[in-house]
């Protein structure tokens, strides 16, 4: 069996991901010209989407309105729920955690910008525009559009970024084309108008491109923090304070909107026209999003302490094994989910706490740590002594796959 000892944390060079100067340009000029720009004209195209979202809904049907929503759930947070649990019990558990912690930052970043931008919905600023699915917090940029991009794109790199050009090509256009209809799916809801869906296409583009430009450095992070106990503890205290200060960071900028803004009148009537007059127009969604920086401590900690007792190559079974374990696992996940959102709140922050942080935090800590070491016990999942982590983990994903 091939080893490649150059890095003990460093993975085989074919499977890292390289980012083109290309690519590394056009992020630039999104950054530098494309998003000062929509800042400076977003009236404008609050205005103009408003009117096009107007004309889009004079064709509704109940049949459209109910492909559309179900269209959008393809960004939505089930796809961190559902296939986190279910990628890291059957595939390799270091590509996974690595996707998954790229996705679920996603949700900070969504959150902090949202907040920072504090853009309305087109059915706040209008009451011709109904909003079909009544979406809380701001929409700038769109979370299903950033969440589904950078879900979808960070595996599909990762699965064909060494294919051949014509096949690789072809599965991100693909891709590109269902969330394209993702997007239309936003405005056509009335939830988002086209210049936010654009957004966070935008915000995505620019993300993914740091996040691969620095893959080998990601890679190597994952490791060092998800695996090897005796030499990397010391990272669950690095995570625990990187999470904490973030945390702050978005209760700082939450507050200021709250307490410096006054929400419109006018977005409140309109809204409660198709929406039950209970809705509420706030930011408080657009915070919640910033939860799943808790999803990740969960998921690097207990892989961490599971690592005291077991290698980091536990998922390499028989393939029925692993689809035992990714039901047993999703099921779980879905469970507590669903469990604690039973929960009366009665304040953001409660809300915050029972329904976001505490779920979050314990699907990921079960899932990641806790279960395979149940799983090991019911022979679910390879039982090897996590002593063997620092000779093979630079083994080649079809090496031990």
């Amino acid at each position: 069996m091939e080893r490649y000892m150059k890095n003990t944390h460093t993975f085989a060079e074919e499977s890292l991901v390289k980012t083109s100067l290309l690519i590394k340009g056009l992020a630039g000029v999104v950054f530098v010209v494309v998003i000062p720009l929509e800042l400076l004209v977003s009236s404008t195209l609050r205005d103009w989407g408003g009117s096009l979202i107007e004309d889009i809904q004079e064709y509704r049907t109940q049949a459209w309105d109910d492909f559309f929503k179900y269209v959008s759930y393809i960004g939505d947070s089930w796809l961190i729920i559902v296939l986190g649990p279910a990628f890291y019990n059957f595939f390799d558990t270091r590509k996974a955690i690595k996707l998954i912690i790229i996705s679920s930052f996603t949700g900070f970043i969504t959150s902090f910008l949202q907040l920072l931008f504090q853009e309305p919905r087109p059915f706040w600023t209008s009451s011709d525009i109904r909003g079909i699915t009544c979406d809380l917090g701001f929409a700038d940029p769109s979370f299903h559009m950033m969440m589904g991009t950078v879900f979808f794109f960070t595996l599909a790199i990762e699965f064909f970024h060494n294919w051949r050009d014509i096949f690789r090509y072809t599965a991100y256009f693909l891709l590109f084309l269902i969330l394209s209809l993702v997007g239309f799916s936003r405005v056509y809801l009335g939830e988002q108008f086209p210049h936010q869906v654009v957004m966070g296409l935008c915000y995505s583009f620019i993300y993914l491109t740091v996040v691969f430009a620095f893959d080998r450095t990601l890679l190597d992070l994952t490791i060092k923090s998800s695996f090897n106990y005796k030499a990397n503890r010391k990272y669950i205290v690095y995570w625990f304070v990187g999470t904490m200060f973030l945390l702050l960071a978005s209760i700082t900028v939450f507050d200021m909107i709250t307490l410096n803004n006054s929400v419109s009148y006018t977005w409140i009537k309109n809204s409660t026209k198709h929406c039950s007059l209970s809705y509420k127009v706030s930011g408080s969604q657009s915070f919640y999003y910033s939860a799943w920086i808790f999803y990740n401590l969960g998921l690097v900690s207990s892989s961490m302490l599971s690592g005291k007792y077991i290698s980091m190559f536990w998922w390499c079974t028989e393939y029925w094994k692993r689809w035992i374990r990714f039901f047993i696992a999703v099921a779980t996940s879905v469970g507590i989910y669903f469990a604690f959102n039973q929960i009366d709140t009665s304040d953001v922050t409660t809300t915050y706490v029972w329904h976001y942080v505490f779920p979050y935090f314990l699907m990921a800590t079960v899932y990641g740590g806790i279960l395979p070491l149940i799983f090991v016990k019911m022979q679910l999942a390879m039982k090897i002594s996590p002593a063997v982590d620092q000779e093979n983990e630079l083994m080649t994903l079809s090496e031990i796959d």
